[in-house]
């Protein structure tokens, strides 16, 4: 079997992407190209790795068992370069850490500040990943800390729960439902919804806490950005729901939050190899982590650590 490089690099791409179209503009070549590239890669291999439905490529499944493992080699070739690099920087040493993209406006910018003050040397690599990601990154070893939107569950990973947070609604200010001290669905029912796309696995237990009460959703919006949501609400194309610790994050004073009831929880956690044990500079970073939680606890009791 001789399987190259490149067509590994095709496969890897077209399954991240989607589509011939896209993979071929990732990696700078003619759709031709990359399509020879699979079909190459498919006859190596003796399998199907795709199958078109709605006009996009989906992986079989021998794709989605054969992808976790390219994409996996791939990762550590990228992160042995990255490490290769850095031994030309000042750095004391460095992080690799994998967070829910939740955490990207509110709290990592916040955590870093504070590591930095007392650890300058200390260098980071961030990713912000769905669950089922961070569960793949987690167990393989080569990430020094891992906080995941729970439930997550792998045999070779402990699992301890560390922040929980609530939904809330926001809106934009000077709404009617602005004077409400809290919104639940049936408040919404006639509003335009903003939702999350659904990529994100918060997005089903929103939907369903209208379905519950019978209420229909209505809106024309839904994003993969979690703080595009915000931004759309903010330009007045309707209202939406989402983690706390988002809003928290967003200061706009054209926006108004309140709790949304009935109360919908996150809870987050700490995804680490199991009889594994974090570096000192992980727990540097986790406990800054924590301590910038505790703050924006202050601002809104749905937010807060546990234990």
């Amino acid at each position: 079997m001789r399987i190259k490089i490149r067509q590994l690099q095709a496969f890897r791409e077209v399954v991240r992407n989607g589509s011939i179209t896209a993979a071929a503009h990732a990696l700078g070549l003619s759709q031709p190209t990359v399509s020879n590239l699979i079909i190459g890669l498919e006859n190596e291999l003796g399998v199907s790795l795709f199958q078109r439905i709605h006009k996009r490529l989906v992986p079989t499944q021998d794709a989605e068992k054969f992808f976790a493992e390219v994409d996996r080699t791939f990762n550590s070739i990228e992160q042995l370069s990255s490490t290769a690099n850095r031994l030309h920087t000042n750095s004391s040493a460095w992080l690799n850490v994998v967070l829910p993209q939740s955490f990207v406006v509110s709290i990592v910018p916040q955590a870093l500040a504070r590591m930095r003050k007392d650890h300058p040397g200390v260098g980071v690599t961030l990713e912000f990943l769905p669950t089922r990601d961070a569960i793949d990154y987690a167990a393989s070893g080569e990430w020094d800390l891992t906080i995941a939107r729970l439930p997550a569950t792998h045999r070779g990973l402990d699992v301890k729960p560390l922040i929980t947070s609530e939904y809330v609604c926001v809106l934009p200010a000077g709404h009617d439902l602005a004077a409400r001290e809290s919104l639940d669905p049936a408040d919404l029912r006639d509003e335009a919804v903003i939702l999350l796309s659904r990529r994100h696995e918060e997005r089903f237990e929103i939907v369903d806490s209208f379905r519950k009460v019978g209420v229909d959703l209505v809106g024309l919006v839904e994003t993969g950005a979690l703080t595009g949501a915000c931004a759309f609400t903010s330009a007045g194309l309707g209202v939406t729901v989402l983690d706390a610790i988002v809003a928290q994050g967003y200061p706009d004073p054209n926006l108004v939050v309140r709790p949304f009831r009935p109360s919908i929880r996150n809870q987050f956690g700490l995804l680490l190899e199991k009889g594994g044990e974090m570096s000192a500079e992980a727990e540097i970073f986790l406990q800054a982590v924590l301590a910038t939680v505790a703050d924006l606890s202050r601002d809104f009791d749905g937010i807060r650590t546990l234990g």
